[in-house]
C-alpha cells in the first residue's frame, strides 16, 4: 500500500481576536443636580433680601439628593451637584446675615450723611454770617432785616440762600427771603451780645432736633429746637423791653 505523504500545517490557524471590552458611557448631569446649581445661583444674588435664604434651602437639598443619587450611580452631574449645594449653603449664610450687617450698616451710613450735611450748612452759615457782617460795615453797624438784602452785593451765588437738604430748589432774586432755607433776625446790630442769634436754619427746624445757627459773635453752633424757640423768644422780649 503505498505511502501517503501526510503534509503538516507549519502554522496553526490564528484565535480569534478578543472583543473590545463596551467603553462606559458616562450619565448625564441629573434634573435635581442642575436645579441646585440654578437656585444657588439665584439664592446667591438675592442674599440681600430673605428670599436669598429660602431659594438656598430648596438649592441646598436638592443638591444633597443629587449628590447621593450620583454617589449610588443612579445619575451624573455630581460636580453640578457639589457646586449647587455650596453655593446654596452660602446663599443660605449670606441670607441670613447680609440683613443683619444692611440693619447695621444702613443707619450708619445715613448718620454720616445728615453729619455731612450738617457740616455743609454749616459753612453756608458762616458765609451768610461773614456776608452780614460786610453789610453792617457798609450800614452803620446794622444788620440786615432781610437776607435779600445781602444779594448780589455781598453773595454772589444766590444758591448759598438753600442748604445741603434743598440744592434742587428753584431760587431767584425775588424769591429769597421766601424760599431760603436760613433766616435773619431783623433789627441786629454789631452791638448785640455775642451770644445774639443773628441767622439760623428755618427749614430743618421741624424736621430734625438741632438746627444750626449763627450767633452775632460770628460762630456756629448746632442747637436742640426747643431751646432755639425759646432763645428767639428771649431775645424778642428782651427787644421789646429795650424800647
Amino acid at each position: 500500500m503505498p505511502e501517503e505523504n501526510l503534509q503538516v500545517p507549519s502554522q496553526q490557524a490564528a484565535a480569534p481576536a478578543a472583543a473590545a471590552p463596551a467603553r462606559a458611557v458616562p450619565l448625564k448631569a441629573g434634573g435635581m443636580a442642575v436645579a441646585s446649581l440654578v437656585l444657588g445661583i439665584i439664592g446667591f444674588l438675592t442674599a440681600l433680601i430673605f428670599i436669598g435664604f429660602l431659594v438656598g434651602v430648596v438649592g441646598l437639598i436638592l443638591g444633597i439628593i443629587a449628590m447621593s443619587k450620583a454617589s449610588k450611580g443612579e445619575a451624573g452631574g455630581k460636580g453640578v451637584a457639589v457646586a449647587g449645594t455650596v453655593l446654596s449653603g452660602l446663599s443660605m449664610a449670606m441670607g441670613l446675615f447680609m440683613p443683619i450687617v444692611a440693619a447695621i450698616a444702613i443707619p450708619a451710613l445715613v448718620s454720616s450723611k445728615q453729619h455731612a450735611y450738617m457740616t455743609k450748612d454749616m459753612v453756608n452759615l458762616k458765609q451768610l454770617g461773614m456776608a452780614a457782617q460786610m453789610y453792617a460795615d457798609d450800614n452803620d453797624d446794622k444788620f440786615p432785616d432781610n437776607l435779600s438784602e445781602l444779594y448780589p452785593d455781598y453773595v454772589g451765588d444766590i444758591k448759598l440762600f438753600l442748604d445741603p437738604w434743598h440744592t434742587d430748589a428753584v431760587i431767584t432774586e425775588d424769591s429769597i427771603d421766601t424760599l431760603s432755607s436760613y433766616t435773619i433776625v431783623p433789627g441786629m446790630t454789631v452791638f448785640k451780645d455775642v451770644n445774639t442769634i443773628l441767622i439760623y436754619n428755618l427749614s430743618q427746624m421741624d424736621k430734625q432736633d438741632k438746627v444750626n445757627v449763627y450767633f452775632v459773635g460770628h460762630n456756629v453752633e448746632p442747637m436742640f429746637v426747643n431751646e432755639l424757640r425759646e432763645r428767639l423768644i428771649q431775645q424778642q422780649h428782651e427787644d421789646i423791653t429795650h424800647f
